[in-house]
C-alpha cells in the first residue's frame, strides 16, 4: 500500500459543504465522446483543484498521484485497488479545452457561491450584497485575516510563513495543512 502524500485537512470537508468542485465541473461543456469517457468531469476537476492546493500544481504529478489513496478519496473513488485516477495526457487534454466561455462560467458559479453563502448568513433578510474584490498577490495589500489555509510543499513553510506575516494578527487561526510534524512549528517560529 502506497502510503498517502495529500493529507486530508479541511479541503475534502469545506468542498463538500460548499459544492465547489461540482458548481465548476458543472459550468463546464464536456465535449468528449461519451464512449470514451473513463473520468467525470466533476472526478477531473477534484483532482486538480485538490493537487494544486497541496502543492502539486504541475499536471505531471499526475502520474505520481493517481493512486495516491487521499487523492482518491476526495474523487470519490476506492483507494482499495480501485482503479487510478486520469494520467497526466488525460489531464493536459481536460485543462487545454477549456475556454473563455467555460472561465466565465467558472466565474459565474463561484460568484454564485459566494452570494448564496452570505445569503444564506443573513437569513435572506437583506436585498443587496455588495462583494468587494481586491485582486492580490501581495499579503501586505490584504491586511489582517481571520483564517490562513497553508497548502504548500513541506520545503516551502519557512518561506510561505515569511510572507504571510502581514495576513496573522493576535486572532489569526493559522492551519498547515502539509503531513509531518515539522510546518505547526516552523509556522510558529515565525
Amino acid at each position: 500500500t502506497q502510503n498517502s502524500c495529500l493529507p486530508s485537512g479541511l479541503l475534502i470537508p469545506m468542498d463538500r459543504a460548499l459544492q465547489l468542485t461540482e458548481s465548476l465541473a458543472a459550468a463546464l461543456d464536456d465535449q468528449r465522446q461519451a464512449g470514451k469517457v473513463q473520468h467525470a468531469v466533476v472526478e477531473l476537476v477534484r483532482q486538480r483543484v485538490f493537487a494544486i492546493a497541496h502543492g502539486y500544481p504541475d499536471g505531471n504529478d499526475a502520474a505520481t498521484l493517481a493512486r495516491d489513496p487521499t487523492l482518491l478519496l476526495a474523487c470519490e473513488r476506492s483507494p482499495m485497488g480501485g482503479e487510478p485516477l486520469a494520467s497526466q495526457p488525460t489531464l493536459s487534454r481536460f485543462e487545454n479545452a477549456v475556454g473563455p466561455r467555460d472561465l466565465y462560467r467558472f466565474g459565474e458559479a463561484l460568484a454564485d457561491l459566494v452570494i448564496g453563502r452570505h445569503r444564506k448568513r443573513l437569513g435572506g433578510k437583506v436585498r443587496r450584497i455588495t462583494l468587494d474584490l481586491d485582486p492580490t498577490d501581495d499579503p501586505t495589500h490584504v491586511g489582517v485575516v481571520d483564517a490562513v489555509l497553508v497548502g504548500v510543499k513541506a520545503w516551502q513553510v519557512s518561506e510561505v510563513a515569511e510572507a504571510m506575516c502581514p495576513l496573522v494578527g493576535p486572532t489569526t487561526c493559522v492551519v498547515p495543512l502539509q503531513n509531518g510534524v515539522e510546518a505547526p512549528g516552523q509556522l510558529a517560529a515565525v
